[in-house]
């Protein structure tokens, strides 16, 4: 921190370092989000699936009465196993979530913002001044930056603009440099398991890093402080 480094260069020296001790301690998990991942998909149903797969290709193959009728048979128990499958597997989740609100109302209300969610897709596009759809993570970043500096920037003049008209003193001291106490207060009320931002910085890793890492952001808000 003392190296006259920039605070760009700064936070992602300590970005990287938290993203790597994370995972480090907790491990890193690959998911194929194009697979289907559903609580009825069992051996029957896939094996009913696979079998009238197969039973539709013979179909192509040879366009025979016996051929199609063994197809449609199989077609009507595939339906049959799944729908049979779904329910058991919601009667299964009803009594879960019963247990859940009984046991561990947090975990309850867990699970239901994440139905809610379930179908929301995330956005990470947004348009410029131009009114340009932009998706490439560098260029959305700049978007908002620029919007909060404008934004900014019109409150600081229109609050100098009341001060003059009320007599306040441009001069006078409005607040102190950030504390090592106050860094510390805020992580402790920071709530836990909330989504990470385009940085995949998630609250846990910060709140769980220790006093090491506490100090060091403590470090980077003061040159923040000092140089922006």
């Amino acid at each position: 921190m003392r190296n006259g480094r920039g605070v760009e260069e700064l936070w992602i020296c300590l970005k990287t370092a938290m993203l790597r001790a994370t995972e480090e301690t907790c491990g890193k998990t690959t998911i194929n989000t194009k697979l289907k991942r559903t609580r009825w998909w069992n051996v029957l149903v896939m094996k009913t699936v696979r079998e009238k797969k197969h039973a539709w290709r013979r179909y192509l193959e040879i366009q025979s009465e016996e051929n199609r009728r063994i197809y449609v048979e199989k077609t009507n128990n595939a339906k049959r196993i799944v729908r049979e499958a779904k329910c058991q597997s919601w009667e299964e989740f009803g009594e879960k979530i019963q247990a859940t609100y009984t046991e561990n109302r947090k975990q309850f209300w867990s699970i239901v913002e994440g139905l809610r969610g379930r179908r929301v897709k995330p956005v990470r596009n947004i348009r410029n001044r131009d009114g340009v759809l932009i998706s490439k993570q560098e260029e959305v970043l700049k978007v908002w930056k620029e919007f909060f500096e404008e934004k900014f920037r019109k409150e600081i003049e229109e609050g100098a603009g009341e001060d003059e008209q009320h007599g306040i003193d441009e001069n006078l001291e409005v607040c102190q440099e950030i504390t090592q106490e106050e860094v510390i207060n805020s992580v402790k009320k920071m709530k836990l398991n909330k989504a990470s931002g385009l940085d995949r910085i998630f609250p846990e890793m910060v709140k769980y890093g220790g006093n090491l890492l506490v100090e060091w952001i403590w470090l980077l808000f003061r040159k923040i402080w000092d140089e922006e």
